[in-house]
């Protein structure tokens, strides 16, 4: 606790440090209560979004990259209602392209022959023949957990809220194992090869909390229809930091939060620092929101360890119950949909090669451009993570280009993010561009995917690596041994008696999807700012714990 005599002009009442959605919504929504009257949203880089990137393409300007969330469906109900609330255009994804394929150990094979066991490349047991991904998914939890409805509605009702607490498999509570673990009880080795390659990601299957792994996945099938933002899924967090200056907020970019700690008349101080690494003048706050993943609480912890939420142990011991997961992305445009002439018209492929999974986003004719302009966008790769280390061990490094060329395409726009901190602290500026190398790998994993000789070269191309600081990955994964029930309340109000308050994705019900990072902002609100659920979403939607 710091002795300070207070400026009045220098105290606000709340504080939110994070502009990613959990913080933009936050923010509107203190801001629309008329409670406050002076709160600020104070953001490390120069943009809001966090981890909602949108871009478009050089001779793309109606195609969206989406460098981060993409997809958002009806059942979301709290990013759904939001969107149509604020306004927002949603276009309708195809995934039911009779094309989309999978090269799985060297066999070529359609989604859609998964249901033909002599094609499958697997030896699956006679009981799990004929099924793919999903239905393996489900028939392995099915197993663990008998005698119940495995349905959406489960996981969001008091009976579930109570068997997490209490299921056992071979003696071991749910949430002490993985959901690698529970899986292999129930299923081979081979059809968990199979889910892993042609569906999920490493993260899905792998070291996470079977607990919350089960229940996130089956409240999302994969099979419900899903929406795009037709402007770019950022425009929903751009579109409430508008709406929150509208109602008398401030935004304020390239703030990056040094040093804080209570003050002996009860504020919180705040010392920021801009770009450069110059002190900005100190704020007072009544109340303070870390809008922040976990890395980024990492970081904060350095210059912080004293303080009076970093020095408590349980705060520190909550901190570390998720993992951040690796995740990478390469774009790349082509000057016609090449793989229409395979029977592809939209969707997403798969391969057990380190590009894992190929998204065919849109065509700039059919986007509303230029009706003779086919240039066209592919997600090449979405990988997470050892296949991600695959990708960033030939990253293209702006301090030593030399070592690993970048790729410059025929309209040479270098993309950049400022958003990053390099290791002494201090915000760098990211060239988003592929180096040479991991074009050409690339595009010879996109020709075996789709069992072509030949592919057009692209024109241009663009890659992102989440794991940098500050975020520590592209998403998190709740640890096993945790109750994350728990850990979700106690992070939303850390230290008993402080008025400071974390929310996001990192620690919410629904990991890797703005609708846990929304779920864990209006919790937050509701149970420590007393507000009340907002009318355009229905008393009935779950929040989670």
């Amino acid at each position: 606790m710091i002795n300070s005599a207070v400026d009045s002009n220098q105290i606000i009442d709340v504080a939110l440090v994070g502009g990613g959605v959990s913080g933009a919504y936050a923010a509107w929504r203190l801001a629309s209560h008329h409670k406050y009257s002076k709160i600020r949203l104070y953001e490390l880089s120069d943009r809001i979004g966090g981890r909602l990137l949108s871009m478009t393409m050089p001779g793309m300007p109606h195609v969206q990259a989406e460098l981060g969330g993409m997809y958002v469906t009806e059942s979301q109900t709290i990013v759904w209602e939001l969107i149509k609330l604020l306004n927002l255009n949603t276009t309708l994804v195809d995934f039911s392209s009779p094309g989309v394929r999978a090269y799985i150990r060297d066999r070529h094979l359609l989604m859609s022959e998964f249901n033909q066991p002599d094609k499958v490349p697997y030896n699956l047991r006679p009981y799990e023949e004929g099924k793919n991904y999903e239905e393996l998914f489900n028939l392995a939890v099915g197993r663990a957990i008998p005698g119940k409805d495995l349905t959406p509605a489960y996981f969001a009702s008091e009976e579930w809220k109570r068997d997490r607490e209490t299921l056992k498999i071979d003696g071991q509570h749910l949430y002490h194992l993985s959901i690698w673990e529970v899986l292999l009880k129930e299923i081979s080795n081979e059809a968990y090869n199979l889910c892993l390659d042609t569906g999920f990601f490493y993260s899905d299957l792998g070291t996470g909390n079977a607990a919350s792994a089960i229940a996130t996945s089956i409240s999302l099938p994969y099979s419900n229809t899903w929406y795009m933002i037709a402007d770019g899924y950022q425009t929903l967090p751009k579109t409430l930091a508008t709406e929150f200056e509208r109602e008398g907020g401030e935004v304020c970019l390239n703030h990056r939060l040094k040093t804080f700690d209570r003050t002996s008349e009860g504020l919180i101080r705040l010392n920021f620092v801009d770009r450069a690494g110059h002190s900005l003048p100190p704020v007072f706050a009544k109340h303070l929101i870390l809008a922040m993943p976990k890395r980024s609480l990492e970081l904060l912890a350095v210059e912080n360890q004293q303080n009076f939420l970093f020095s408590n142990s349980k705060f520190q011991e909550n901190i570390q119950t998720v993992s951040g997961d690796p995740a990478y992305k390469l774009f790349l445009g082509y000057h016609h949909p090449w793989w229409h002439l395979v029977d592809i018209q939209g969707g997403v492929s798969a391969t057990d090669l380190p590009m894992r999974k190929c998204y065919y986003f849109g065509t700039e004719s059919a986007q509303g451009g230029d009706p003779n302009n086919h240039n066209s966008l592919l997600l090449n790769v979405f990988s997470d993570n050892i296949a991600a280390g695959f990708w960033q061990s030939m990253a293209y490094n702006p301090e030593e280009p030399e070592k690993r060329p970048a790729f410059r395409g025929e309209l040479p726009e270098t993309r950049e993010l400022r958003a990053f901190i390099k290791s002494d602290g201090y915000l760098t500026t990211d060239p988003l561009v592929p180096s040479q190398n991991m074009v050409r790998t690339a595009q010879q994993q996109i020709k075996a995917l789709h069992n072509l000789a030949d592919i057009p070269e692209p024109y241009t191309a663009l890659y992102i690596d989440w794991q940098k600081d500050p975020y520590g990955g592209g998403w998190h994964s709740w640890n096993p041994r945790c109750q994350p029930w728990k850990v979700m309340k106690q992070m939303r109000h850390p230290i008993h008696g402080a008025n400071l308050y974390v929310c996001g994705e990192a620690y919410s019900n629904m990991q890797g999807w703005v609708q846990g990072a929304l779920n864990s902002a209006e919790l937050m609100l509701e149970e420590n700012f007393n507000l009340s659920r907002p009318a355009w979403l229905p008393p009935s939607y779950d929040l989670g714990s």
